[in-house]
């Protein structure tokens, strides 16, 4: 027997080559801030990285060959598999928010992104990244009922709200508002205060007023009840508490 020593040396070194790239991909991706997996064609699961594993309380080995619907409840599993078949089918990436749980029960809110990936020899897999968004969604949603809370209030207060930007725009303007000046809030938000209740002769004050407030963060007129002159929009001038 004769063998080539040359061929089973070049063999070797292309098989440690080979382990030493698939060991560098697993600490990089091990590494991720982010949970990283793989599915073949059929959505079954063909890597998980630590991040996932951790996120979900698994091992590789008992998710490996299983797809959505042998780990996850009938609804995530469809969504899942629906959004790995769009990528698949347009052989293009996917981002989108996932409804997912973990191992406590929560459902947790995912932003995923999901791509294509076609080995050297064209056989198809589907790559997918995932970052946890839940405590950004909660606190959004915890904003967005204490801004409508907010504007509840504002609304239905007695007294007339106004708001204004830097320049002096209105850009809230409450129903009190509408009745008391007599202007619509849609023809209200968007108009210069000072042209709108501010009465002509005043008009230069409070200009100056709101530009030395800008400047300085002071103002004589803040955190103080004052009676001053307003402006109704059928022209006819009145006394309101500032």
């Amino acid at each position: 027997v004769i063998v080539n020593s040359r061929d089973v040396t070049e063999h070797k070194q292309a098989e440690d080559a080979l382990r030493e790239s698939e060991e560098r991909f697993r600490t990089f991706m091990d590494n991720s801030p982010a949970v990283a997996f793989m599915k073949d064609e059929e959505g079954r699961f063909i890597y998980l990285n630590r991040p996932f594993r951790n996120a979900f309380g698994v091992k590789e080995k008992d998710w490996l060959g299983k797809t959505d619907f042998d780990v996850f409840p009938l609804e995530t599993a469809s969504q899942n598999r629906e959004n790995d078949l769009s990528v698949l089918s347009s052989d293009g990436p996917l981002e989108t928010v996932e409804v997912v749980p973990v191992p406590d029960g929560d459902l947790h809110h995912w932003i995923v992104f999901k791509f294509p990936v076609r080995s050297a020899s064209g056989e198809r897999f589907l790559g997918g990244m995932a970052v946890d968004i839940t405590e950004r969604k909660q606190a959004e949603d915890a904003l967005r009922q204490s801004e409508e809370q907010t504007r509840r209030i504002v609304e239905t207060a007695y007294d007339a709200l106004i708001s204004l930007d830097a320049w002096g725009v209105i850009t809230a303007w409450n129903g009190a508002a509408e009745t008391v000046f007599g202007w619509p809030r849609e023809e209200a938000v968007g108009r210069p205060l000072s042209d709108t209740i501010v009465p002509p002769q005043h008009r230069d004050a409070h200009t100056s007023g709101l530009r030395r407030f800008l400047t300085t963060g002071e103002g004589p007129v803040l955190n103080t009840r004052i009676e001053i002159t307003a402006l109704h929009r059928d022209g006819h001038e009145f006394p309101v508490e500032l």
